[in-house]
């Protein structure tokens, strides 16, 4: 069942530089998504700079390394591509890219961070044997097919608003709320989260409200105890995403009673 996910005013991090990020310890107990099938999710805010082409913000490992099995989410805008883009690793050197046009989603060509500065929700679910689903600001982009990348994840700690981690550096974004499960989330649990603040807990093992606003520890809110540490000059932020938002499609709420008629007549004009 989902649970809302308790916030204040709440801080977003921000990473900006390539010797910055928030790591999270691999545990083979509470934090495992090596062989299994994961989801993640996050409220991210890319910021402007154009020397950083490809930003990862959530990675486990250098994917390009020939003996790397690493996993990235990476934003992509160098030359004429605005994208968001998996690559995967089984150890046998980078085995596939898997990408949804920004282009496309947003219907305009300006780049995230560059032309626009909003807050986007992003979800992700892979099916090892299957396919990679994205949603952006709670649609649906469709599947890809990753049936073919199904090789184990490295064990190393999960890295989020990446630094330091081989080709892909920082992320520079701001990041309020990271989410991971080691099973699926479907349309319904993004729904839940980015209209209502509901988080699936089937599988959940990691929750990262960020309400901390200092300090170099991100407590998690799972239950499981994988709490994550700064690493760098990475700064809180007060700057944060709007969470009260209604789906269109939803009907509009009936009155409760009818309305009370008047006690007595109108009164005709003479």
């Amino acid at each position: 069942m989902p649970r809302f996910a308790v916030r204040d005013a709440g801080y977003s991090l921000v990473g900006d530089s390539n010797i910055e990020y928030l790591e999270i310890p691999y545990d083979a107990g509470t934090f495992d998504i090596s062989t299994s099938d994961f989801s993640f999710a996050c409220w991210i805010k890319f910021l402007p700079n154009a020397s950083e082409t490809q930003p990862a913000f959530f990675g486990i490992d250098d994917p390009v390394a020939s003996d790397s099995s690493g996993f990235h989410i990476r934003y992509r805008r160098d030359g004429g591509n605005s994208s968001i883009q998996v690559i995967l690793n089984n150890g046998s050197g980078a085995f596939g890219n898997t990408s949804w046009s920004l282009i496309t989603i947003t219907g305009q060509n300006a780049k995230l961070g560059d032309g626009e500065s909003n807050w986007h929700f992003f979800a992700f679910s892979f099916d090892r044997d299957g396919s990679a689903n994205f949603w952006f600001d709670g649609v649906s982009q469709g599947a890809q097919s990753i049936a073919s990348k199904d090789g184990s994840i490295s064990t190393s700690n999960l890295i989020l608003l990446n630094g330091d981690l081989g080709t892909f550096k920082t992320a520079f974004a701001r990041m309020n709320g990271a989410w991971v499960w080691n099973t699926l989330i479907d349309q319904a649990d993004v729904d839940n989260l980015y209209y209502n603040n509901q988080v699936e807990q089937t599988g959940l093992i990691g929750e990262w409200l960020m309400t901390e606003g200092s300090g170099a520890d991100v407590a998690d809110t799972s239950g499981q105890g994988n709490d994550g540490t700064i690493t760098g000059p990475m700064v809180w932020s007060s700057d944060v995403p709007f969470y009260a938002r209604v789906p269109l499609s939803s009907p509009r709420t009936p009155l409760s009673s009818p309305r009370t008629p008047l006690s007595s007549p109108r009164i005709a004009i003479s």
